[in-house]
């Protein structure tokens, strides 16, 4: 089980507002309140999901233009035209050496969200099978990142998913403080442009180590999941 994937909210790891950068200023990290490194694909796996008050039936629209945020990598309507329903996505963490796996696969997908159920045991038992529902603008939202603590590159990325060479990505690195003793931690998130949703892969570093990875081993639509 991904033990840290808890669900802990973006918005609520971003710093107090402060002025906007000039036009002509970099985006760079600089220090943040402290805030849990998996936040965004928690929010994808597990946890409840902040409601939404677009109108029923009506289609996610584009992410509107947010203050002080970076661009997001993927519209809802490109979220939910890549999660129809049995859908497949599986994850592999890597951890102090151990490596750990759970399985996703949509339930069931509309115009408004998908329902979601995650496996940690791959054998569908209740004790380790759970189902949420998940809006599109929630989880395009996810990718929300302040623009003062996080720059946004274009690069590209060989995982186990890309079986044709690198896929082209983005990616979003994000600085955020450690404990008062401990050096600032940076997680890098790569979305990958052919497969919308959460990151291929994200890892987590502290002084140039890597703490976690995060990654989709396989997923419905590719040579590995067909």
């Amino acid at each position: 089980m991904f033990t840290d994937l808890s669900g802990a909210s973006l918005r609520d790891a971003q710093a107090q507002p402060r002025e906007a950068p000039t036009p002509s200023a970099p985006q760079r990290p600089s220090p943040a309140r402290p805030r849990r490194a998996f936040g965004p694909v928690a929010r994808w796996v597990a946890g409840s999901v902040v409601a939404w008050s677009t109108a029923c039936g009506a289609t996610a629209p584009e992410a509107p233009p947010m203050p002080d945020t970076l661009p997001t990598p993927f519209t809802a309507d490109q979220i939910r035209d890549a999660f129809p329903a049995g859908t497949v996505i599986v994850w592999q963490q890597e951890r102090a050496g151990e490596l750990t796996h759970n399985r996703w696969t949509v339930a069931a997908s509309d115009a408004q969200g998908m329902d979601l159920t995650v496996d940690d045991a791959f054998d569908g038992d209740a004790a380790t099978t759970r189902t949420a529902r998940h809006p599109w603008i929630v989880l395009r939202d996810h990718a929300l990142f302040p623009v003062h603590h996080a720059t946004r590159t274009r690069t590209s990325i060989s995982t186990l998913l890309s079986t044709h060479g690198p896929m082209p990505a983005w990616r979003y690195d994000v600085e955020a403080p450690g404990a008062p003793d401990a050096s600032p931690t940076l997680t890098t998130f790569w979305f990958a442009d052919a497969l919308p949703g959460p990151p291929v892969r994200m890892d987590t570093t502290r002084d140039g180590a890597l703490v976690t990875r995060l990654q989709q081993v396989a997923r419905t639509g590719t040579d590995t999941l067909p």
